[in-house]
């Protein structure tokens, strides 16, 4: 996949590094590369990190600020039963613009379904993506893992209700926190 960069263009970069952090299955491989000049866009494969250094003669002044603010369900660990909804509720939640993630952690036995069939924040549906941090685990008694699932920032309350839903029952789903990257101008 490639990532294009924006914002930017105009800097007046001395010197560019990019450092790559991936696994060959086995171990970490840790990669650092100069480059001439800011890429326009930085190509990455499943698994890869990348963190791109710019030096610049003068203070970068920024624009805007965004605020990373976690909020956690006043619920934990709570059992998974086949097509039934797990909640989860969250208080003092800022809203506002910016972004927001649903980081949704569960433990399922082995054969049984490791996303869940739905996931909605105040009846509102969200897309459930077809990846998950946490491998598949394969040799393991039992898989732990996390996905992650955008929110719509029109979709954050002050208070919200997070329902989990699996097709199958068995496991747990150990924690539910909501990211909210609050844009303050």
């Amino acid at each position: 996949q490639t990532v294009k960069l924006k914002g930017l263009r105009g800097l007046d970069a001395t010197s560019v590094a990019v450092r790559s952090l991936a696994t060959d299955g086995m171990k970490p491989v840790l990669m650092e590369k100069t480059l001439d000049a800011i890429p326009p866009e930085i190509p990455l494969f499943a698994g890869q990190s990348v963190l791109l250094l710019i030096d610049t003669q003068e203070p970068v002044t920024p624009t805007r600020s965004v605020h990373e603010l976690r909020c956690y369900a006043t619920d934990y660990l709570q059992d998974i039963e086949e097509n039934e909804p797990v909640a989860f509720e969250f208080v003092d939640v800022p809203t506002g613009t910016g972004t927001a993630i649903l980081r949704v952690s569960a433990g399922r036995e082995n054969g049984k379904q490791v996303l869940p069939s739905s996931v909605k924040i105040n009846g509102r549906t969200l897309a459930v993506p077809a990846n998950w941090a946490g491998d598949d685990q394969v040799g393991r008694g039992m898989f732990f893992g996390a996905i992650e699932v955008a929110v719509p920032m029109d979709a954050v309350r002050e208070t919200n209700r997070v329902e989990v839903t699996y097709p199958d029952s068995g496991g747990k789903v150990a924690c539910v926190v909501l990211q909210v990257n609050k844009d303050d101008g």
